[in-house]
């Protein structure tokens, strides 16, 4: 063999000799393509320019490079590296992020720890419970929604309850209650507001009744807020996922009122003192 392609005069065992012209001509195939510097050639970019450019496109997109999404549009798949590198805390999905804070922990049974911007603070679950069940019963300019009993409910009601009801059609009607009297005094509930499909109508029916006939003036707010006492939770435990549904449901249907009340709802949990106990015992 002798230094140049095109001097090469040997040959490969059993094989037929290679001519110098063969030679030269395997020489010039594998010499590299000339550089054409013309307008074609610089709209078709090369592969090095390609792969070159390709970070300059991840950061124009503001994608983070360690994310899927980035390295795909980039060209480029993710190195173990990058694979392995911490990707930012998500929030746990049953912590609520609006007004109240994060949810952490029951405490007692009764009350939820928030994690506020400020420090840690405790919510009440009953008093939130009755708020609840307060705005749920409060007509907005509209009567409240009647929800139809899958069986309509019977109930043998005393000649004043009868009377009241008929009397007291328009405000029933505000409260989403659908009460007809069919004979004498037999009552039919039809349909009740939401908050009521849960509880004993057998004794709520009459009792809210009695507090019509006792005083058949009332305000529509004064019974409400009666009404919510009769319907309010006595559970003694909270579970965690109760209390942050139920803080979700005071964010949406509270707002107002949490501004207005919100340290009747809410108290501050005070640290200093436990963390300085810490001090006088070193």
């Amino acid at each position: 063999r002798s230094a140049g392609y095109g001097s090469y005069t040997g040959s490969y065992a059993g094989a037929a000799p290679v001519s110098r012209e063969q030679a030269a001509a395997y020489a010039r195939l594998m010499q590299p393509a000339p550089v054409d510097t013309s307008d074609t050639a610089a709209a078709s970019p090369t592969a090095a320019t390609l792969f070159s450019s390709a970070p300059s496109a991840v950061a124009t997109t503001g994608a983070d490079p360690r994310s899927d999404s980035a390295n795909s549009a980039g060209g480029h798949p993710a190195t173990a590296a990058q694979r392995l590198e911490p990707r930012p805390e998500v929030n746990d999905c049953r912590a609520p992020q609006g007004s109240l804070g994060r949810a952490l922990s029951v405490v007692n049974g009764r009350f939820l720890l928030l994690e506020q911007s400020q420090g840690l603070a405790l919510l009440c679950l009953p008093r939130a419970a009755l708020w609840r069940v307060q705005a749920q019963l409060t007509p907005e300019g509209q009567p409240l929604k009647a929800q139809p009993l899958l069986i309509p409910l019977q109930l043998t009601l005393s000649a004043e309850h009868v009377t009241c009801i008929r009397s007291q059609q328009v405000l029933l009607q505000q409260l989403g209650l659908d009460l007809h009297c069919s004979e004498r005094n037999k009552v039919l509930v039809r349909a009740v507001p939401l908050p009521l499909r849960h509880h004993n109508l057998q004794q709520i029916i009459p009792h809210l009744l009695n507090k019509l006939c006792a005083d058949p003036t009332i305000d529509i707010a004064l019974l409400v807020a009666w009404l919510a006492e009769q319907l309010k939770d006595e559970q003694e435990r909270w579970s965690l996922s109760q209390a942050v549904s139920l803080v979700a449901d005071i964010e949406h249907l509270c707002a107002e009122r949490v501004r207005q009340e919100y340290q009747t709802l809410i108290k501050p949990v005070q640290l200093e003192a436990a963390m300085a106990a810490f001090d006088h015992h070193d």
